[in-house]
């Protein structure tokens, strides 16, 4: 990313900046590096600076305030940080993309098991793998397993029907 920002001239439109910088962050968190949160706040910064701005090729969306809230829930989410996590999720909204949303189910599903609230993550990632599957998006089932993987463990009885998606999942893909 950094390789990326360097070679970006100065002269870049600025949700050129905004993109770059919220990537980063997301990386960054994905991490677990908290600095994180500061790309965030200069992506932020870059995106309300560009928010009267004209779309240019090959940024052809703005950037805005909903695009802004899904990255933060995303970079929150994967710091632990719940409650920055689903306040920035219930202002993101819903994707226009049913695979998006369905990626961005799962990471409210992380926000929900770092509040301790593990059945309910449970049942948001079991209806993002449904999605998943129902979409054909890997992408999706694989953030799915790796969200199980990340869970401590815990009663059977919490994760058993997420469990189950996934193992039959491994059935058929044996077939």
């Amino acid at each position: 990313m950094r390789e990326a920002a360097g070679r970006l001239p100065k002269s870049a439109p600025r949700i050129a900046w905004a993109w770059l910088c919220a990537l980063e962050g997301v990386a960054l968190a994905h991490l677990g590096d908290r600095s994180a949160l500061a790309v965030r706040d200069q992506a932020e910064r870059h995106a309300e600076a560009a928010q009267d701005d004209a779309p240019v090729w090959p940024w052809m969306f703005h950037f805005d305030e909903r695009k802004i809230a899904t990255y933060r829930s995303l970079i929150a989410a994967r710091l632990r940080m719940a409650e920055v996590a689903l306040a920035a999720s219930e202002k993101a909204g819903t994707s226009r993309s049913p695979k998006q949303a369905a990626l961005a189910v799962v990471e409210r599903a992380r926000a929900f098991a770092a509040k301790g609230e593990f059945e309910h993550a449970c049942r948001l990632a079991a209806g993002a793998y449904d999605a998943g599957r129902r979409f054909g998006s890997e992408r999706t089932r694989q953030a799915v397993r790796d969200f199980r993987a990340e869970l401590p463990r815990l009663p059977a009885r919490i994760t058993a029907d997420l469990d189950e998606r996934l193992h039959a999942s491994y059935l058929e893909d044996d077939e």
